[in-house]
């Protein structure tokens, strides 16, 4: 009889006597799934998968089976897995294919899920459907999906090459959500239709196999090789470059200390801040790609990559200090797509001009490859070799332990491991300082150039900052800066630019009247006001979620800033005021006019940004020559409008705040 909820696993001490296979619940709670074997009849409750592990189909075989809807919940998605497949006893989970090393269709949904990503699957399965699952482990390994016995399109092969860990073998899988009833046929039985041809063999056929043991043997290994501390120790000993876990929960990923392979169980960032290359040097390292879904993030960081022991969708280059690059050949700027077997070669310049990184795959430097990044931002401190790689990869870095396979852009660049012995808590310690005053050290500097002075005016200590010497602003945590000894009067145009410099984060650019009151950090989280979003404010965003915000409002902008972009922020305060941006000197839609009107803004306004961690930018307020010209051209450069009693006003209210925030 049916038994609801039965839990067959690594912990179990059930005996399997049925003489058909038993599929186990492998992912939800007690009781979101009863399972009938001995019909191969599955219902569910809530949210729950089931599997056929003791089948495991090994590599080089072929194999079929059989799945019949009764009935359709939300979710049927059916398929195969390799033992890399979590076990869960939530029901909230990871679905078949929505995890690498498994490969599922939802056929009520109408997608198609493998190694963790999705696509459209043109066909729907309903009551009285079977659906016949076909896996091929020969060569780089295929599945198939046919429906009613018809292997032709949108069905027939819908996964192949390089599916991760099949040389391990698979098993069937199928999640369903409540209200599904489906009965799985492996081959006890006659099947109702044919599989792909003669060769494929009934799953039944494979059954009895010990899956438990490789189960506890692939555990054992993730868990023994968990980059904690003992493994830093170990290589420390070992005489190579220290690899640590610098961002990411303690089974995120794991090392390998005899074959140097590094595993990822979930997105990890892991670093080599021993091995600094410091400014003035130039320094190089390989990645070996030996698995991956989509490899991830390779580059550099400095001192200001903060540590998180907890899961986190965010890596290298998505906040500030750290540069990479990605290979998942989706990025326009950089259209090339890592595999498995590449070497990718990270190169850093820090001797020249402008620092830059170049990058090499399986030796090659030309075009796409080459000179990725350059003119970068505070690289005084030294950068380390850094990476964010996704869950199911597999890697092997080399720092110099080895000889190279390929060769650095010249012979200037030296192995990373050179650079072994670097005190970087004590590079930590200066960064942290120098961001903590970066802002009043520079407003002083900017004061005594003559220049636009850029203020923090939204957030606490440390959550900005701005490079005297390039006037790039970084940001650390939300921050909005501003310039309000430039105050734009009633019936006067101004004008200023802003450079994008790294457009990861989310940045409101824009202008504010004086009703976008300073405010601490404490007050600055209590209300979360930016600029646009506040009243007597306006600003444009048109790096990640594009949208644009005036005097609390929303709207919408369908306009995304790229990396060197240039955009030029206009305000024409005759009349009832009006707002108008540019995008490299373009003024078309959906550039242009942004706000028609500017309520309050009589009494003037000045530039306000407000930018989120992961963004890059430089002001021109007119200093220098503008990159494009205003609107016309009677708008005047905001520094034109300077005014040396509000400076003197706003510094001291500057100093007033900063004795407060150190007491």
């Amino acid at each position: 009889c049916p038994r609801r909820g039965t839990l067959f696993g690594p912990q179990s001490t059930a005996t399997h006597t049925m003489s058909k296979p038993e599929m186990v619940r492998w992912c939800g709670s007690r009781g979101a799934c009863d399972i009938d074997n001995e019909s191969g009849t599955v219902k569910s409750f809530h949210n729950s998968t089931v599997a056929l592990p003791s089948c495991l189909v090994p590599y080089g075989k072929k194999a079929y089976f059989e799945m019949e809807v009764v009935s359709r919940g939300k979710t049927i998605q059916a398929g195969w897995a390799t033992l890399a497949l979590e076990r869960s006893g939530h029901d909230e989970h990871s679905m078949v294919g929505m995890h690498y090393g498994s490969w599922g269709v939802d056929g009520v949904g109408q997608m198609t899920h493998g190694d963790g990503k999705e696509g459209p699957y043109d066909c729907g399965w309903t009551e009285g459907d079977v659906v016949g699952l076909a896996v091929d482990l020969v060569g780089n390994g295929a599945i198939y999906f046919s429906l009613n016995g018809k292997w032709d399109e949108p069905n027939g092969v819908l996964f192949s090459g390089d599916l991760y860990g099949i040389e391990k073998g698979v098993f069937p899988v199928c999640s369903c959500c409540e209200g599904s009833k489906v009965v799985f046929n492996f081959g006890a039985s006659p099947f109702k239709f044919s599989a792909p041809d003669a060769s494929f063999k009934p799953v039944h056929d494979f059954k009895g196999h010990d899956w438990e043991t490789p189960w506890n043997d692939y555990n054992q290994t993730k868990n023994f090789g968990l980059i904690n501390m003992e493994v830093p120790t170990r290589q420390q000993e070992s005489g190579g470059a220290v690899i640590q876990r610098w961002i990411g929960s303690a089974n995120s990923c794991a090392l390998d200390l005899d074959s140097h392979v590094l595993s990822t169980y979930k997105y990890a960032t892991i670093a080599v801040p021993t091995c600094t290359v410091p400014f003035g040097s130039k320094g190089y390292y390989e990645i070996e790609i030996l698995q991956c879904v989509d490899f991830g993030v390779a580059g550099w960081a400095g001192p200001g990559l903060e540590q998180a022991s907890e899961d986190a969708h965010y890596g290298l280059g998505d906040v500030p200090a750290s540069w990479g690059i990605t290979g998942t050949g989706e990025d326009p700027e950089y259209p090339c797509r890592w595999k498995k077997g590449d070497v990718i070669g990270m190169a850093v310049d820090l001797a020249g001009a402008k620092q830059s990184i170049h990058i090499s795959v399986n030796g090659s430097f030309s075009a796409p490859n080459g000179q990725a990044l350059q003119d970068m931002f505070d690289t005084d401190l030294g950068l380390f070799p850094a990476a964010s790689v996704c869950a199911g990869s597999k890697c092997v870095f080399n720092f110099g332990e080895r000889a190279f396979k390929f060769t650095p852009p010249d012979a200037s660049f030296e192995a990373v491991l050179k650079f072994k012995g670097t005190d970087w808590e004590a590079s930590v310690t200066k960064f942290n300082d120098r961001k903590a005053k970066a802002v009043d050290r520079v407003e002083r500097a900017q004061q005594q150039q003559g220049g636009a002075v850029v203020r923090r005016w939204i957030g606490g200590v440390g959550s900005c900052s701005v490079d005297q010497d390039s006037g790039a602003v970084a940001t650390y945590e939300l921050a909005t800066v501003a310039v309000p000894g430039c105050l734009v009067p009633a019936g006067a145009k101004a004008y200023y630019e802003v450079e994008v410099l790294y457009d990861k984060g989310i940045v409101f650019a824009g202008y504010a009247t004086e009703g976008l009151a300073r405010r601490g950090e404490a007050e600055a989280e209590e209300d979360d006001l930016y600029v646009g979003s506040a009243p007597g404010s306006w600003g444009v965003n048109g790096a990640m979620d594009p949208a644009k915000w005036g005097d609390g409002e929303a709207g919408e902008y369908p306009c995304q800033w790229a990396k060197r972009d240039i955009v030029g922020l206009a305000v024409d305060l005759s009349g009832k005021g009006s707002l108008h941006v540019t995008v490299n000197g373009k003024a078309d839609a959906p550039n242009g006019l942004m706000f028609s009107e500017l309520p309050g803004a009589d009494k003037g306004v000045f530039p306000a940004c407000s930018l989120f961690p992961g963004f890059l930018c430089r002001f021109n307020f007119g200093e220098t020559p503008f990159k494009f010209a205003p609107p016309t051209a009677d708008f005047k450069p905001v520094v034109s409008f300077k005014d040396k009693e509000r400076e003197a006003a706003a510094q001291a209210a500057d100093d007033a705040r900063a004795a407060v925030e150190t007491a």
